[in-house]
């Protein structure tokens, strides 16, 4: 077939179907040449600075992520599957194959499939076809080339020398026991098979979670000449998308709204807290508070591990900011674990010092040590409860944090570490319905989770009626000398007599 690029041959494959953003990005793919608006293209998706300079090269690697109905498997995905397979030559020598490989986490509408049913819809391609058993995931070409699907299991990369691998969905891709970023291991197994015929790898995919391979692709764009990375939301790449449909979705929620339209990178893929009140809940600068003498009742959220995860304390308390009181988190803190784990014994020695010196009383924590977080914290006069912090068991509490936070009865410190994880936190509903919240996969939760048990005990000293109690001097009647609020704070200059005897 003859083509005199692929920017042609996609016109033709798709009836002029082509947006001139998808346009770009193939003319991009291939070093082909951009004309001024073209390059303005570039810049935007690109993420380069108005300043930045397109150069003509053919990128290795090209990592495209995009909305949703952005045509990331057909105009992009299928398009170059085709054009590889059947217009770029390649010398193949006698009684041997080549591959395009297409890796997916469900085969239904993935670029396999939608190459498949170009080949099947027209004939000029059709004639091409040596042998078709795209059921099991493998069409044969004339020209020695074939067409193959895999699941993403690294094991069923190996083997087939490849002109072309395009992985769909990438940042998805997760194995079967457990839910870890399958993608890395993958392209190692991958790049062998692409090595002896210089062939190209092609990544597609919605933004996830600022986590993973193809966030840190998006993060380091400009260091690696060899690799394409263009982030575009669905409209601009294909405008024809219904615009009451999109309306529709925005109502669905920003967060989501961003993640799968605007090929924005997200805290959270299901957010628990909504980022606008966690903004709106932070004491700007202010990543700690000193013990005050006004408060009366002070609680801490203890989250304890034992290897791999940190030990956290977070400590509350109810405090007037800004002329309403609120549930304030005063202080946060968490113990990495050293080579063998952590030193459970020593670090509740260290929560136990710091509660002290802000007067704690009660600390609740889920039973991971409990015994010895009762032994250790009893003896600087904290009581220690067992909840439970995972599971439907904790609904409550984060169903209590997540109301004060909307209704502005929460004040955050302004650690970074903190409000980082709880943006993170998502909630998932398992089997029969069942409640959990936790942080996305792989990243840590446990500053969140002692912060938001902190808070939660702090919720019925909240909901306690302002009361002040007035205390006269007897000696000289209407002459007040100070009142006592209902947390017991003491206000005046009065004989000390008086407060003994309230």
């Amino acid at each position: 077939m003859n083509f005199s690029d692929i920017v042609a041959f996609a016109r033709w494959l798709w009836r002029d179907a082509l947006s001139p953003a998808q346009a770009c990005l193939l003319k991009a793919a291939y070093g082909l040449p951009l004309d001024r608006a073209e390059r303005a293209v570039w810049r935007r998706y690109t993420g380069r600075s108005a300043f930045g300079r397109y150069h003509q090269h053919r990128p290795d690697t090209v990592v495209a992520i995009l909305g949703r109905q952005s045509g990331k498997s057909s105009r992009i995905g299928a398009t170059i599957a085709l054009y590889e397979a059947l217009v770029v030559p390649h010398d193949i020598p006698a009684g041997e194959r080549l591959a395009v490989l297409m890796f997916a986490p469900v085969i239904r509408q993935s670029t396999f499939a939608l190459t498949a049913e170009k080949l099947r819809g027209a004939p000029e391609l059709a004639q091409m076809v040596e042998t078709d058993v795209s059921s099991a995931g493998e069409i044969r070409l004339v020209n020695g080339i074939d067409l193959v699907t895999f699941s993403s299991n690294p094991a069923h990369a190996r083997g087939r020398t490849a002109i072309l691998a395009i992985v769909d969905e990438a940042a998805f891709l997760h194995s079967d026991r457990e839910f870890d970023c399958n993608l890395p291991e993958l392209l190692e197994s991958v790049r062998p098979s692409l090595l002896v015929r210089h062939g190209r790898l092609v990544l597609l995919s919605s933004p996830g979670d600022k986590s993973g391979p193809i966030y840190e692709a998006w993060q380091n764009r400009a260091e690696d000449p060899d690799t394409l990375v263009w982030r575009a939301p669905s409209a601009e790449m294909n405008p024809g998308i219904d615009a009451k449909l999109l309306e529709r979705e925005r109502k669905r929620g920003a967060s989501y709204f961003a993640r799968e339209w605007e090929a924005e990178f997200v805290d959270a893929r299901n957010p628990f807290l909504p980022p606008e009140s966690i903004d709106a809940a932070i004491l700007p600068r202010t990543v700690q508070l000193a013990p005050a003498q006004s408060d009366s009742a002070v609680f801490a959220g203890i989250d304890l591990a034992d290897k791999r995860d940190d030990c956290a304390l977070a400590i509350s308390a109810i405090r007037t900011v800004e002329g309403r009181r609120k549930v304030v988190v005063l202080f946060v803190k968490a113990w990495k674990p050293g080579p063998r784990g952590h030193v459970v014994p020593d670090v509740l020695e260290q929560m136990g010092e710091i509660c002290r010196a802000y007067r704690v009383g009660l600390a609740r924590g889920d039973q991971k040590s409990m015994s010895t977080a009762e032994h250790i914290l009893g003896r600087f006069g904290i009581r220690f409860e067992r909840v439970i912090t995972d599971g439907r068991g904790s609904e409550p509490m984060y169903r209590c944090f997540l109301g004060l936070l909307n209704n502005s009865d929460i004040a955050l410190l302004d650690h970074p570490e903190l409000l980082a994880q709880l943006r993170r936190l998502e909630e998932h509903t398992g089997d029969g319905g069942r409640f959990r919240v936790a942080g996305r996969r792989n990243s840590k939760d446990d500053l969140a989770v002692s912060a938001v048990l902190a808070v939660s005990m702090a919720a019925d000293a909240l909901a306690q009626p302002e009361l002040n109690i007035t205390v006269l001097d007897l000696d000289h009647p209407g002459a007040q000398v100070g009142y006592v609020k209902h947390d017991g704070t003491i206000v005046g200059d009065g004989p000390e007599r008086w407060w003994h005897s309230i």
